[in-house]
């Protein structure tokens, strides 16, 4: 028999709504050759380890705890990501286990054991960690799907739980409203209707502009979901309005507002390009209220813009700069140094691979991590500084890459020759373009990209 505190089962599920009975009962084939007292339970309910670091997973904390004083031989745990699903985190706790000689036993079906042998282990277990994460992040974004296709609540619907399954009834205090709403929308001509339309319903649900708003731009209304582009149908949400009422809807609102970006608009931030203050530098805001379509400065009053106004210095400025820009030379010269960047991007990728390998190695063959822990710690926090570096390279990658893009689609446009209408690429142009727009009182200065290619342009 094992002494007393020598085998620890470690249990975690993420919300208060999740039950640790199932990982218990799989515990129960493993300690049943044990004495009651010789077996300490560990439970962490209600403990995300996706939002939550290993300090602030109390039980976690303790287990590691005593790992460190020799109090543990045998840890009997559920599956890899109970323990962790950041790779660093995982990585910290096998460490741990390697230096201690824990025996560590997954109680999941199916489950691919722990490698107990430290050469072999230490990389097989580190790519069991990277997988953790990733499916973690995987975890959030079914969550974020999870509240688009089934909300707790929802204007316009009752919702009934039944065993945890949620069924939606249309409710008939808002039901016709809200087809009037879509009615009244596709009707009107001008942006100005649509400020008057959101808030006259404003005031007939008893909600903000905003909630209207929400009303108009959520396909849930008619019994669908938009995944990746793609509408897919609800079965068990009744419709208030059809998915061809609701794609109508959307098109004149992309018509009325062709400056917004209507997903950007779905999460409430500013237009495209925000104009800024030419005294502090500070983004304009929205006046309160959409009685007002006003841009300005918080902190300095006489600095401000009709929207209006500035979308048509927008267009004024986009069509000067297709009309003027010489993009025969951006092609030759701009593209040619987006290519050499590329390939520079590609040579430090390598030689932060080639960095983190040698550190890597270092680590699980050089280093006695029960000895000198504080060289463990900082050759750990350098491998997760690579790592944050090549996540950065590979973001900078990413943008270069839609830069050579849009540049590409310019130039194509003009070599083509096509009758086109600026405000069919309007937010291209600005993304290629425009790098900032600040506001004076009384003009607009407009600070353009490829400034070696045409005039610049002042606008008042």
């Amino acid at each position: 028999m094992l002494t007393k505190g020598k085998v620890v089962v470690y249990t975690r599920v993420s919300s208060d709504q999740q039950s640790l009975e199932m990982q218990l009962e799989a515990a129960k084939p493993y300690v049943k050759n044990y004495q009651p007292d010789e077996v300490i339970y560990l439970n962490d309910p209600g403990v995300s380890a996706t939002k939550k670091k290993i300090e602030e997973r109390p039980k976690l904390k303790k287990l590691l705890e005593m790992i460190e004083s020799f109090q543990v031989d045998t840890l009997i745990v559920y599956q890899r990501d109970r323990l962790a699903r950041d790779f660093y985190e995982y990585l910290e706790i096998i460490l741990l286990i390697y230096t201690y000689k824990i025996k560590v036993i997954f109680t999941a079906s199916g489950h691919l054991p722990f490698n107990h042998d430290l050469e072999s282990g230490i990389f097989s277990e580190g790519v069991f960690g990277m997988m953790s994460q990733i499916e973690g992040l995987n975890i959030v974004n079914r969550t974020k799907d999870a509240f688009q296709k089934a909300p707790h609540s929802i204007l316009g619907y009752i919702v009934s739980k039944n065993n945890g399954a949620k069924t939606y009834t249309i409710n008939p205090k808002y039901k016709a409203t809200i087809k009037q709403l879509y009615r009244d929308c596709v009707s009107i001509t001008h942006a100005k209707e649509l400020i008057e339309l959101l808030l006259n319903y404003k005031k007939l649900i008893n909600r903000k502009e905003i909630d209207v708003f929400n009303i108009l731009i959520r396909p849930f209304y008619s019994g669908h979901v938009e995944v990746n582009g793609v509408f897919e149908k609800l079965d068990k949400v009744p419709e208030i309005i059809t998915i061809e009422e609701f794609k109508k809807v959307q098109d004149k609102l992309r018509q009325l507002v062709p400056n917004f970006n209507l997903n950007t608009l779905k999460d409430g931030e500013m237009p495209l390009i925000v104009p800024k203050c030419h005294i502090c530098n500070e983004a304009l805001v929205p006046s309160n209220s959409l009685e007002n379509t006003v841009l300005k400065c918080k902190r300095h009053q006489k600095v401000y813009i009709r929207t209006d106004t500035f979308n048509e210095l927008i267009d004024e400025v986009l069509d000067d700069i297709f009309k003027h820009t010489n993009l025969d030379q951006i092609d030759k010269q701009t593209l040619t140094t987006l290519h050499k960047l590329i390939s520079f991007i590609k040579e430090k990728k390598e030689a932060i691979q080639r960095e983190f390998e040698q550190v890597q190695w270092k680590l699980f063959t050089e280093v006695n991590f029960a000895k000198e822990k504080n060289l463990v710690n900082k050759m750990n926090h350098t491998l997760k500084t690579l790592q944050d570096e090549f996540q950065m390279v590979i973001e900078y990658e990413i943008k270069i890459e839609n830069q050579i893009e849009d540049v590409t689609q310019l130039v194509n446009l003009v070599v083509s020759k096509l009758n086109i209408e600026i405000k069919d690429y309007r937010e291209l142009m600005i993304r290629c373009f425009v790098k900032d727009i600040i506001i004076h009182e009384g003009y607009a200065n407009f600070e353009l990209y490829y400034s070696d290619f045409y005039v610049t342009t002042n606008v008042g």
